[in-house]
């Protein structure tokens, strides 16, 4: 199960809870509070779908098993209050994650510390214990990609390697019952624009699976590169003052709240009181690139999210998203995902 655990901070409270909204194991997969399966069919064998549906909001797992012990979960929600997912039997050996949008809050076992992780976050983490729990919050949409290595794969891929590697991947390959570790960072555009190849990705069968592993290969890569030499347990500093982090998070508000027609830059950096170089060095330590590479990224995950829903053409998406011209969208889905929009089988 994809539990995101990356951020460590003080817990509010002692105690592993009994009750929650979704539950999973590794027998029955998602299930509710009244064990009743939320599985959902799928053509593809290795790929399995589960999805929650109340008055209090959607969450969805997918998940696509790559190899015996390689697999990639995405995970969306949308909800209206705050929803807790028990998990058992959920020793992770080796996990990758990223969160594009949304938040959530993690722990394993009875500890006293939890782990969050919010949009522009991704990080490597291990952990022994077979229980955890994430909560889920209301408001923003959540997405997070999560690439999970058994330690057979872990092995495979790591083992005979001479090159120096991240520290919390060498305790993953000796680690000892009972114990856990983790890193954090931001996530960069080379990591967006492959997260969001997996996301969007349209194929199925044996092409699906070799594509998705192509991609999850180059996560980790992007990852450990980014840890090469960062303390085991530390997270990469992110160097930025409370007081930018505020402006930097307002000037993100201002950019989302109307994605179509966005307010130019420069009354966004007046609005914030932060100069254009300034702001885009924010940008980047908080969500992973630059305030424009933002709003293309941001434009093009809500124009896909928009193609899966029913009778919407092409034209229709480009004019919502603020495109000038269904041309002008078309080359910019392709240039960003590798293939035209009319593979989600919208009409033009």
């Amino acid at each position: 199960m994809p539990l995101t655990v990356f951020h460590e901070k003080d817990n509010i409270g002692a105690g592993f809870p009994d009750d929650g909204d979704i539950f999973y194991s590794l027998a029955q997969g998602f299930t509710t509070k009244g064990q009743v399966s939320l599985a959902e069919a799928s053509p593809d064998h290795s790929v399995n779908r589960w999805k929650y549906s109340s008055d209090s909001g959607e969450v969805a797992f997918n998940r696509t098993e790559l190899r015996p012990g390689f697999e990639v979960w995405v995970t969306n929600a949308l909800v209206n209050r705050e929803m807790v997912c028990l998990a058992k039997d959920n020793a992770i050996d080796l996990a990758f994650g990223f969160c594009l949008s949304g938040n959530t809050v993690s722990r394993f076992n009875s500890t006293n510390k939890e782990l969050e992780i919010h949009q522009g976050c991704q990080g490597i983490f291990y952990s022994t214990h077979n229980r955890g729990v994430s909560r889920i919050f209301p408001g923003e949409p959540l997405q997070q990609v999560f690439i999970s290595l058994k330690s057979n794969q872990v092995h495979r891929i790591f083992s005979d390697d001479r090159q120096p590697l991240p520290l919390i991947v060498k305790h993953a390959l000796e680690r000892s019952p009972g114990t856990g570790n983790f890193q954090l960072g931001c996530t960069t555009p080379a990591m967006l624009n492959a997260l969001q190849q997996i996301i969007n990705c349209r194929l199925s069968g044996l092409a699906r699976k070799l594509f998705l592993e192509s991609r999850a290969l180059e996560l980790i890569v992007h990852q450990l590169e980014g840890f090469a030499g960062v303390e085991f347990g530390h997270t990469r500093p992110l160097d930025i003052h409370p007081e930018d982090r505020r402006r930097t998070e307002y000037a993100h508000d201002l950019l989302v709240r109307n994605i179509a027609k966005p307010p130019h830059l420069e009354d966004i950096t007046k609005a914030v009181g932060m100069s254009h170089p300034k702001l885009n060095r924010c940008f980047k330590q908080l969500f992973g690139c630059t305030v424009f590479e933002y709003l293309r990224n941001e434009r093009l995950r809500r124009a896909s999210a928009l193609l899966e829903e029913p009778g919407v053409t092409i034209t229709e998406v480009a004019y919502t998203m603020g495109y000038s011209s269904p041309s002008h969208f078309t080359r910019a889905y392709k240039k960003q995902f590798g293939s035209l929009p009319s593979i989600n089988s919208a009409r033009i």
